[in-house]
């Protein structure tokens, strides 16, 4: 768990969307490739669904029959559940050229990128148990609990501490970083099957881009040092900055590497 100073949401958090719903996400690894799996199967049965329908009507439509709108919002609300490297992925290929994709494809990749589930209150207060401890309410004046953004591995939450110093919670979704590489299988095995995207988007680049990416993510530790530091770079370049300014014309500043 992050705490970063300031109210705001930490910049690579997304904007709760109106799409999102408040839905407990699936823990283990196990319990998520059974969500795979049986997503397998109903993508399976809208296409024989609408198989028949296209048979009986005559009509002959421009998508494939897996990508139908059914199937659209079947795999887009699947993975918005899942989050974690389902949710990743998901999310990288939306942001491939979108001329390439079909109409029904740009409509899922649409509805990806819009952002993700939030867990509900329950789940919410038992990560944050495990993390900060039973007590970890002590140390806060207010929390808000709806989150105020989320992403593929966590959501935001404000809320003021004791002190009064207002805060962004970034707390992580229990069992994201567990998950990593079945979820990546398990992504390979459903693009390979729906025919998602065009073998022209080099699907292998973006499973390893996303592996590298949410192993650094999850890292919330580390995260919080790189930012410690950005700031403390911040803070010296403004004070460096500030002292060059308030220097008059003409004189010579001195340090400990220049001599007068």
């Amino acid at each position: 768990l992050d705490l970063p100073a300031g109210g705001a949401p930490p910049a690579d958090g997304q904007t709760l969307s109106k799409m999102s719903t408040q839905r407990s996400i699936p823990v283990h690894p196990a319990t998520r490739a059974i969500h795979f799996g049986g997503l397998g199967i109903g993508l399976a049965a809208g296409a024989a669904a609408a198989a028949v329908r296209r048979a009986v009507s005559g009509e002959q439509e421009a998508h494939p029959l897996l990508m139908n709108e059914a199937n659209v919002e079947r795999l887009a609300a699947t993975l918005c559940r899942l989050r974690g490297a389902a949710l990743k992925v998901g999310q990288m290929l939306s942001f491939n050229d979108a001329d390439v994709l079909p109409p029904a494809v740009r409509t899922l990749m649409e509805r990806v990128r819009n952002g993700a589930d939030w867990m509900p209150a329950w789940q919410l207060e038992e990560t944050l148990r495990r993390e900060l401890g039973d007590r970890w309410r002590e140390h806060v004046e207010s929390f808000d609990e709806e989150p105020v953004a989320a992403a593929s591995i966590g959501q935001v939450h404000r809320a003021t501490l004791v002190d009064g110093r207002r805060v962004a919670i970034k707390v992580q979704y229990p069992g994201v970083s567990d998950s990593i590489v079945s979820d990546l299988w398990s992504m390979r095995q459903l693009v390979t099957y729906t025919g998602v995207v065009p073998p022209g988007l080099y699907l292998d680049r973006v499973l390893e881009v996303a592996r590298e990416e949410l192993l650094e993510e999850c890292d919330y530790e580390r995260e919080q040092k790189k930012t410690a530091a950005k700031r403390k770079e911040t803070v010296r370049r403004s004070a460096t900055t500030s002292a060059r300014r308030q220097t008059p014309p003409g004189s010579r500043s001195c340090s400990p590497r220049t001599r007068s």
